[in-house]
């Protein structure tokens, strides 16, 4: 943090020259209220910020990725691969090898 603040091409770690990639940074995503989980400690969690999360509307990005690639009646669309995501889901639960993302690309 203090090498990417001070602006240098590089800093040691450890003995080690390291570059900087000024674009770089490191996200920690935790749920301490899981079964086995536990808080970051104090020391750690001075270094980060904490940012909120919520559920995306998947129906809303599925109609604006349909509409972007050039389908008309993209929000009935959108809605039904929803729902087809959401089936697939529930049924992938038993099934943990399968891994599946609602990404576009």
């Amino acid at each position: 943090t203090r090498a990417k603040t001070a602006k240098v091409q590089t800093f040691m770690f450890e003995g080690v020259e390291i570059p900087i990639k000024m674009t770089c940074n490191v996200f920690i995503t935790m749920n301490p209220g899981y079964a086995g989980r536990t808080e970051l400690p104090d020391n750690l969690k001075a270094l980060f910020r904490d940012v909120a999360m919520m559920v995306p509307d998947y129906a809303m990005i599925a109609e604006i990725m349909l509409y972007s690639y050039g389908y008309l009646d993209a929000r009935a669309l959108a809605r039904k691969l929803v729902q087809t995501y959401r089936c697939g889901w529930i049924y992938r639960g038993s099934l943990k090898h399968i891994h599946c993302t609602f990404t576009g690309g």
